[in-house]
């Protein structure tokens, strides 16, 4: 077990310039991080290349709106729409929920095999989803498939941002995750401006090539060192729930985003039903909304040294939760 780090050097382990102190009783005093002055190439690179990986993983998600307005108007016009938000809901969970078992992986040192096997899987998800023609095809395809290839991808690619960056970690962060609203901008007007032209198809084709593009960037650069192994642990480590404040915090964290992504899928169709706004109008709000998003990916994150961040999130929260029950 590592000692507690009273204070970390900003030029190494050798130097007399000690910055960046970290107290003895925080949870970061525990854990050997590495100290630069200033940010490598080798770091940058590693920021760039996961806001690619977040554009074609997080954007998907953040994208699945137009598929669902798309879906219930034309190729599953005789399903509720309830049953094809499924597709969409079973895709955020793989994406999120099994970074539960890849999270100990990336520990391991499976990097290149979660980024791979993930990334492959994404691209073939949506190969699938081009040529289906049934609901079972795009449950197993689009919600099955791209989920977990998402799963395999998205904690690894989060932890090796955290891991190569210490002075700057939350501004790097947070400018990796502007990476999901980058694509939730590009890929909806992609989306509608491509099917009247090539078809439906083949627009999700052209999706997933810029996915392959994405992808292979960023393997080529972060993937390209030797896998790093991190100190084991457990994989189901049930005594951290033992913490009354990280199980209050994982519980409300869980509550939030249980609802996160139902404004995301069904923002059009409602402009369009309920709002009477015209069908372009509507087919666009999901990328203003994706742009929106931008600042508070950003902001936070530079305020950080300034305002606790748990009082952030809680403030945004709640205005985001008031906004949300003006829908009615």
């Amino acid at each position: 077990m590592n000692r507690p780090v009273a204070e970390l050097s900003a030029t190494g382990p050798k130097s007399g310039k000690s910055k960046g102190r970290v107290r003895s009783d925080s949870p970061d005093a525990y854990i050997q991080y590495p100290a630069h002055p200033v940010l490598s190439r080798h770091e940058i690179k590693t920021g760039k290349n996961d806001l690619r990986d977040y554009q074609h993983s997080g954007g998907t998600l953040n994208s699945f709106g137009v598929y669902q307005a798309f879906y219930q108007s034309n190729t599953l016009s005789s399903s509720s729409a309830s049953s094809i938000s499924w597709i969409g809901s079973i895709q955020v969970f793989l994406a999120i929920g099994f970074g539960v078992i890849a999270g100990p992986l990336y520990d391991r040192g499976f990097l290149r095999t979660l980024v791979g096997c993930g990334s492959s899987l994404q691209v073939f998800g949506l190969m699938m989803t081009s040529i289906a023609d049934s609901y079972h095809q795009y449950l197993l395809a689009q919600g099955i498939c791209v989920g977990l290839g998402m799963g395999l991808a998205y904690v690894p690619m989060l932890g090796e941002v955290s891991m190569k960056f210490s002075k700057r970690r939350p501004i790097a962060l947070g400018l990796a995750s502007t990476g999901a609203c980058v694509g939730g901008v590009i890929y909806p007007v992609m989306i509608r401006q491509l099917i009247p032209k090539i078809g439906f198809g083949w627009t999700v084709r052209a999706v997933a090539f810029v996915n392959l593009g994405c992808t292979l960037i960023a393997f080529a650069i972060v993937c390209r060192r030797p896998n790093q192994v991190h100190p084991s642990r457990r994989a189901f480590d049930l005594g951290a729930f033992r913490e009354m404040p990280f199980t209050f915090f994982t519980l409300g964290m869980f509550l939030v985003y249980v609802p996160y992504y139902v404004p995301l899928t069904y923002i059009p169709i409602f402009a369009h039903t309920r709002l009477g706004a015209s069908d372009n109008l509507a087919g666009y709000l999901l990328s203003i909304v994706n742009a929106g998003s931008l600042l508070g990916r950003t902001v936070p994150y530079i305020l950080n040294s300034r305002v606790t961040p748990i009082r952030v999130f809680c403030f945004w929260t709640i205005a985001a939760d008031y906004f949300l029950v003006g829908w009615e």
